[in-house]
């Protein structure tokens, strides 16, 4: 699973090792993606390009540190009971499966750690659900998506951060802690003792020149897919994932209630 980028890559253009990843990572000449023409001109194009997750240089100083302060004013002691809290709720309903426990309970235990209450999550889940299939995984962008990013984007104008970082927080936890999720719940019910695999398998970056890294040569504009170890699962460098401990925190704190409540 790629996540947040949802962009084609040939064949030619892969890097596996570890050490050529790293590498790719860390350069200033490997940036995140333009945005497809499929995202359009709209309001969710211009999140995208203000998101730090998409910008480089010194937006992707300014954007990196707005998200990083707004991560810092989420307490992961209450944002574990609050991820606990979801998953008992989601679950009060009926029997349900570990896919809808990671679609949704990240999302609300972190709507709730910005201030949201608990009558607004279905909402903003709706909302962030739209944005993260139009940006991350190439849903086409609809007069609905477009106003419900206008909505979120409404819904966090007052976080003392801004709009943009909140949402970017919302954003980047959807798809990577339901992957973290999901690959923990893997390795721990399967067979053998084999490792667990990255939850986040890999990014993708642009070439701004022509380089060369390992056997893999690009010119301007060319993509790489760079393909992560565990050790890189949430990224490196100065796009390393700012929301790691966050994601790792709702993990145990849902697993740990479905022990709890004898779930499977």
């Amino acid at each position: 699973m790629l996540i947040g980028q949802a962009v084609a890559v040939t064949e030619q253009h892969v890097l596996r090792s570890e050490s050529h990843v790293d590498e790719a990572l860390h350069r200033a000449d490997l940036v995140p993606p333009e945005a497809g023409p499929a995202l359009g001109d709209g309001n969710v194009a211009r999140l995208r390009s203000q998101m730090a997750r998409f910008s480089s240089g010194d937006d992707h100083a300014t954007s990196r540190a707005a998200v990083e302060s707004a991560i810092s004013r989420i307490d992961r002691d209450r944002l574990a009971r609050l991820a606990a809290e979801e998953t008992l709720t989601v679950m009060a309903d009926g029997r349900v499966g570990i896919d809808e426990l990671a679609a949704t309970v990240p999302t609300r235990a972190v709507a709730r750690s910005l201030g949201a209450e608990r009558s607004e999550l279905s909402t903003i889940w709706t909302a962030v659900e739209a944005v993260a299939g139009a940006i991350g995984r190439g849903h086409e962008v609809d007069e609905v998506t477009d106003q419900r990013c206008v909505w979120l984007l409404n819904r966090f104008v007052d976080h003392p951060d801004g709009a943009v970082a909140a949402v970017s927080v919302l954003y980047q936890n959807r798809d990577a802690t339901e992957a973290l999720l999901l690959a923990s719940v893997d390795h721990a019910t399967a067979a053998g003792n084999d490792p667990r695999k990255p939850a986040v398998s890999g990014t993708v970056r642009q070439a701004t020149t022509d380089l060369t890294i390992g056997s893999v040569r690009l010119a301007a504009g060319e993509l790489v897919r760079l393909e992560f170890t565990m050790a890189q699962e949430f990224g490196a460098g100065p796009h390393h994932c700012p929301g790691e401990l966050l994601a790792r925190c709702i993990v145990e704190a849902i697993l740990n209630a479905v022990a709890r409540d004898g779930g499977d």
